[in-house]
């Protein structure tokens, strides 16, 4: 039986264990983007430049792969500080077409924490003139905490 009374909210960390396969950030996936995160401050960041395999319109990144990477970057801005933390909800607003073949940067932190369980985040996505092409916030659910220094950035 389970020790969470609110079938939303019945989240164990066993749920998620990372087997260096996640489409977004694992080393073992043929298919996956291979992100790799940096800590700036109290941002996490990653660049990327996605191929054609990955667009919608022509030559437009799709707006779900957008999503992914600032969902990918907002749940390691929380790893980041020792928590493990999937996403519970996530909002994304598509401001300006992503482009395939070029760079961009994506960014995310932590923007309030509520009693060691839900953590806000807001992410972005800017060209390298630093115009803000996508935002995305999101609601993470903490399931577990881990010392920051020994949690491995994906």
């Amino acid at each position: 039986m389970s020790k969470y009374t609110n079938k939303e909210h019945a989240v164990a960390s066993a749920d998620f264990c990372d087997d260096d396969y996640c489409f977004a950030c694992g080393t073992k996936n043929p298919a996956g983007l291979r992100l790799r995160f940096v800590i700036e401050g109290d941002t996490v960041f990653t660049d990327f430049c996605l191929p054609d395999e990955y667009q919608g319109w022509a030559g437009v990144v799709h707006g779900g792969i957008l999503t992914l990477i600032m969902d990918e970057v907002q749940v390691n801005a929380a790893a980041a500080r020792g928590y493990i933390a999937p996403t519970a909800e996530i909002t994304s607003r598509l401001l300006a077409p992503v482009r395939t073949n070029a760079p961009y940067r994506a960014g995310a932190r932590i923007t309030e924490i509520r009693r060691d369980r839900l953590i806000l985040t807001e992410a972005q996505i800017t060209d390298p003139a630093g115009t803000v092409c996508c935002r995305s916030s999101a609601r993470l659910i903490v399931t577990d905490r881990a010392d920051p220094s020994a949690m491995r950035l994906k």
